[in-house]
């Protein structure tokens, strides 16, 4: 469940803010919400901006040393016996827990390297990155970003699609 941990965060946040539970905050996020409408140009840049900032503060949040296996995030010790049974039987599982485990598989694989990019130096790069992606955002015109990220994706279309027509032939 860890995996849609950040998205369940962020829905009970905006259901907070629906709700006015905190009415400070709602008046901002309300107040946010209609300059970008008003400038939609600021997009971009609004995001890239909440990122870095986002970055910044997780950074001293960040594990000082390299993971290692921990019987306590994995939830090793609390396992009953009839689940390590179940576990280790040599009977074929059915194709459903097999889909089911290859979901959860790819699921860790990717929250395990969201982890990895927490090691020592790769936040302040990942943050500086987003810093520059919004600072870039900013100083340009969004339709000068979009024109350019238009004309990547067709140049890398044509290119996909030359190199399938000298496949085939």
């Amino acid at each position: 469940m860890s995996l849609f941990c950040g998205i369940i965060t962020m829905g009970k946040w905006f259901s907070q803010v629906c709700n006015w539970k905190s009415p400070f905050t709602s008046v901002l996020v309300h107040i946010l919400f209609l300059i970008l409408i008003c400038y939609l140009e600021l997009i971009l840049p609004t995001l890239f901006l909440y990122m870095f900032l986002i970055g910044l503060w997780n950074y001293r949040f960040r594990p000082r040393n390299p993971p290692h296996m921990d019987t306590k995030l994995s939830w090793a010790e609390t396992v009953h016996p009839d689940e390590l049974d179940e576990e280790f039987d040599t009977f074929v599982a059915g194709r459903i827990q097999t889909v089911v485990a290859d979901i959860a598989m790819q699921g860790e694989v990717s929250f395990s390297t969201e982890l990895e990019r927490h090691q020592s130096h790769q936040p302040l790069r990942s943050v500086q990155f987003v810093f520059n992606c919004g600072s870039v955002c900013n100083t340009t015109k969004s339709s000068c970003v979009l024109s350019k990220a238009s004309k990547v994706s067709q140049q890398t279309s044509f290119c996909t699609h030359q190199l399938l027509q000298e496949a085939s032939s």
